[in-house]
């Protein structure tokens, strides 16, 4: 997926005039894309997975959760791409 391969660590995957988040990882599953990414500045939650798909030649983007730790992020993104991760202190937040 030509989407992917422009994906590197520290790009922009998202911006607003609230935030941007900036790509840590990502990994394709069967048609998907699942992205790992870090806000950029402050936030309360500094890590965040997103999900991308495409249908009917369109990419659906949907963010799957924001998290406190990276270990809770990457957690959520193994599991998204088929991947096993241990327990986080967000299993339990």
């Amino acid at each position: 997926m030509l989407y992917a391969s422009r994906l590197s660590f520290g790009t922009i995957f998202a911006q607003n005039n609230l935030s941007t988040s900036l790509v840590v990882e990502h990994r394709l599953r069967d048609d998907d894309l699942i992205v790992l990414t870090r806000f950029d500045g402050e936030a309360m939650k500094d890590w965040a997975v997103a999900h991308i798909s495409v249908l009917e030649g369109r990419f659906l983007h949907r963010s799957e959760f924001t998290f406190y730790t990276l270990q809770g992020a990457l957690k959520h993104f193994c599991a998204l791409a088929g991947e096993q991760f241990g327990e986080s202190m967000d299993d339990y937040c």
